[in-house]
């Protein structure tokens, strides 16, 4: 029984410091793979993210078939944690920073397999708000 009470509360206090933000790009500037690498615009996307500051961490919703986003509970990442803003990277090479006063964001994928033909390259920035 003191396991069980031990693992529900070491599970559910990580939830607590965890805030989810529902995010909006404003921009979304990079270059297009299917285009020769065109410098171009892409379509501003929503998603949603958890952030943990007192874990060092950030798990993006990787529901939507859409795009990928790379920061899924599988994939290795890194953050760190400066003030009031959290800056992360993954072993896939997205990267994303958040400020806590402000809800603002800016993120960035530069994925390279050995033919750079898989991904767009891009970053963007946008804003936050809590769920």
């Amino acid at each position: 029984m003191k396991i069980l009470l031990t693992f529900f509360v070491l599970f559910f206090s990580s939830l607590v410091f965890a805030d989810v933000y529902y995010c909006i790009e404003e921009k979304v500037v990079g270059f297009d793979n299917s285009e020769n690498m065109k410098i171009s615009s892409f379509k501003p996307r929503k998603f949603m993210v958890d952030i943990d500051f007192e874990l060092n961490k950030i798990i993006t919703d990787e529901e939507d078939d859409e795009f990928y986003l790379g920061f899924a509970y599988y994939v290795s990442s890194e953050c760190l944690t400066s003030k009031d803003r959290i800056y992360c990277i993954n072993d896939i090479g997205s990267s994303f920073v958040f400020n806590r006063n402000t809800k603002k964001f800016n993120f960035s994928n530069l994925y390279m397999d050995n033919n750079l033909t898989t991904d767009d390259i891009w970053m963007s920035y946008g804003k936050c708000s809590r769920f």
